[in-house]
């Protein structure tokens, strides 16, 4: 692949065990225009730093998983790059503690979608990171905050600091009442 495909632009993988590390990083480093990285139900952090290092022009990384908690150190790498990305997919899946979270919500600006579809039963989001973290998707457009406990304030900045979203995904969402969702429809006309 990374010899006969230089001008791959998306790239899935699933299931890539650590002994293919150095597989992944030639692609990587031999596939200069790669656009587009999803990789499924792994968090090797060699891997995941030689997709953030070698793909210089990555626009949207996707890491679904089932039910794992990505590594604090991988999902610093991770959001470390969230400022260059239109979109940042993370879904059914947590971090290990809110630090990840914290640096997404400064480098997050530029996202136009951006999932975070938490696992069930794991830590609850504080609302004050939540808010910190919607206050500043300025350019957001799609929203997907599945399973995080929704109340009025977090509602409220998201009408605010948000003008441009029109699609907001909240299954299974807890917290939530009549007063941010009237906030939420009146301060985003696009929905």
């Amino acid at each position: 692949l990374a010899a006969h495909c230089p001008l791959l632009q998306v790239l899935m993988h699933e299931k890539v065990s650590a002994q293919s590390t150095p597989s992944l990083v030639r692609v990587c480093q031999s596939c200069p225009l790669i656009e587009v990285v999803e990789t499924y139900e792994f968090y090797n952090h060699e891997q995941i730093c030689a997709i953030m290092q070698h793909c210089k022009r990555l626009k949207a990384f996707g890491a679904p998983a089932s039910g794992k908690a990505i590594a604090d150190t991988t999902a610093l790498a991770i959001v470390a790059r969230a400022h260059e990305l239109d979109h940042l997919f993370l879904s059914y899946c947590c971090f290990e503690s809110n630090t990840p979270l914290a640096a997404l919500a400064r480098n997050c600006g530029n996202l136009k979608s951006l999932e975070l579809d938490w696992k069930l039963g794991e830590h609850e989001v504080p609302q004050a990171l939540l808010i910190e973290l919607v206050s500043n998707l300025k350019n957001v457009e799609e929203l997907n905050l599945n399973r995080h406990a929704l109340r009025t304030p977090v509602m409220e900045a998201i009408a605010a600091h948000c003008p441009l979203l029109q699609r907001f995904h909240m299954w299974r969402c807890e917290g939530y009442e009549d007063d941010g969702i009237v906030a939420l429809a009146k301060g985003c006309a696009a929905m």
